[in-house]
């Protein structure tokens, strides 16, 4: 079973072509309250299930996992959140070619009710001699 319901993430990337080889932006997202029950439970059930998410960037898709499921020090599964990615965009001129998500292992965070969350995004423009017609 699969469904898409399409929202706007909140990230407002504004393309520019930096004037070195990179240039580093970072947009930050933060709960400021404690997480629920019920929306600790929904954090657990999607990590225990392996959902993903999937974003758009200039029409190419990009997947990420919610988070993961670690043991415990009593040797049970915990489900974990990742609450920091990296997404690297690569652009030849005025033209993105490739965009990579890649969650951050260090960013791990153990989900239970009452704890707050701080997500954060890094933007990283690379550029590339690869060509359009290339993506």
């Amino acid at each position: 079973m699969g469904g898409h319901a399409l929202r706007h993430s909140g990230h407002s990337i504004q393309y520019t072509a930096p004037t070195n080889t990179e240039k580093k932006d970072t947009d930050r997202c933060t709960l400021t309250q404690p997480l629920t029950p019920s929306q600790a439970k929904q954090f657990q059930t999607a990590i225990q299930h392996q959902w993903f998410y999937q974003m758009y960037l200039d029409d190419l898709p990009v997947w990420g996992m919610v988070g993961e499921m670690k043991e415990s020090q009593a040797g049970t599964p915990e489900p974990y959140v990742y609450t920091k990615r990296v997404l690297v965009i690569q652009y030849n001129q005025d033209r993105i070619i490739r965009v990579d998500l890649h969650s951050i292992a260090e960013s791990l965070v153990l989900v239970k009710a009452g704890i707050s969350l701080t997500f954060e995004t890094e933007f990283m423009w690379m550029a590339t001699n690869d060509e359009f017609h290339s993506r």
